[in-house]
């Protein structure tokens, strides 16, 4: 939970002091492969609690590729995932 409240925290608070449109607002994929990087680390740690500096280091890189993946082929969320006000 840390990790997913520090990740997507600061960027929440970056974006409302520069005055952007924040990452969750939109389509982008953002908080999806910080939460899944998460997960993975959760159930290494629960499954193998000796490994935690490899659970660590899969959670991290999983969710780095994940993100990067996103950014470089251009990932977006389905419409009914996103948080867009509907039309009236």
């Amino acid at each position: 939970m840390l990790g997913v409240i520090t990740a997507i925290g600061g960027s929440l608070i970056r974006d409302v002091l520069s005055g952007r449109k924040t990452l969750l607002m939109t389509d982008e994929v953002y908080a999806v492969p910080v939460v899944i990087g998460c997960l993975v680390t959760l159930v290494t740690l629960k499954f193998y609690p000796n490994l935690k500096s490899e659970a660590m280091i899969a959670g991290t890189v999983i969710a780095f590729s994940l993100r990067a993946a996103a950014i470089h082929w251009s990932l977006r969320l389905p419409s009914w995932f996103t948080m867009q006000p509907r039309d009236k």
